[in-house]
């Protein structure tokens, strides 16, 4: 009840209030709770309205859109004409939606910056936190059962990927390609010193009960930080500060283990 009541000024938002929506898109757009709330009330929206309040800016390499969205649809190239040109673009926008647009006064500027203390001071007292090491331990749960359900469908054992577990520590294998996904955290009451460890292995991950001959080589390593977003929800944050819902992140791991054997094939 409470993830319903949470949902509909979300919804209410994409769905009537903004005059504007601009979506950064990803494929994995709408395939996670937060971002098919938006999808569903954009498409609501559209279904009456037409389209013309969106905007969609591909942020991969293939330019890639929804498949629902008209082929008419302008989408911006941001890669081609860089954060500048899509300003312009959404001040464009914004005024053909009926929106005044002015300079930020000293006041508005005042605000901002009070918006960002306030967020910042919520998140580092959740992040040193009972609740946040909680939040934290449920996700990297959440995450562990992901990568799991994934990896046991038919199209990856189809494939010869195997899976092991130990509690929050994932290991994923194809010959002697392993990936390694776990999560750490040192205290109870604070994520200080916490990551999400994802190493790329030559040779079988490190694993409780697994001998090796051969000591296992590390190849590549990224850590997720977990955290809170501005808008409120939880989220996994790499080095480049790109943040992931658990879904999206569970999609983005397997997504780069597959790259990469498909990249060893290639060789």
């Amino acid at each position: 009840m409470l993830a319903q009541t949470a949902n509909r000024p979300l919804a209410k938002f994409f769905g009537k209030q903004a005059r504007v929506v601009v979506v950064l898109y990803r494929k994995e757009w709408g395939q996670t709770r937060w971002t098919r709330i938006e999808e569903t009330a954009i498409r609501g929206r559209a279904f009456d309205n037409g389209y013309d309040f969106t905007l969609f800016i591909p942020l991969d390499d293939t330019h890639e859109l929804p498949m629902w969205l008209p082929k008419t649809r302008i989408w911006f190239d941001l890669a081609r004409w860089g954060a500048s040109g899509a300003a312009a673009v959404i001040e464009q926008k914004a005024r053909e939606q009926g929106s005044t647009l002015h300079t930020e006064t000293v006041q508005d500027r005042a605000a901002r910056l009070q918006r960002a203390m306030d967020y910042e001071s919520k998140r580092r007292s959740f992040l040193a936190s009972v609740e946040g090491v909680n939040a934290a331990n449920n996700e990297a749960r959440k995450l562990s059962d992901g990568l799991q359900a994934l990896v046991a469908e038919e199209s990856m054992r189809s494939i010869g990927i195997q899976h092991k577990r130990d509690n929050l520590y994932t290991v994923i294998l194809k010959g002697r390609l392993g990936l390694s996904v776990g999560w750490r955290f040192r205290y109870t009451n604070t994520l200080g010193g916490s990551g999400l460890n994802v190493i790329l292995w030559d040779g079988h991950p490190p694993l409780r009960g697994i001998m090796h001959w051969e000591q296992p080589q590390r190849l590549a390593e990224c850590v997720y930080g977990f955290d809170l977003t501005f808008r409120g929800p939880t989220c996994w944050k790499n080095a480049d500060g790109r943040e992931f819902s658990t879904e999206e992140l569970v999609a983005h791991i397997v997504k780069y283990y597959l790259d990469q054997i498909n990249q060893r094939v290639r060789e």
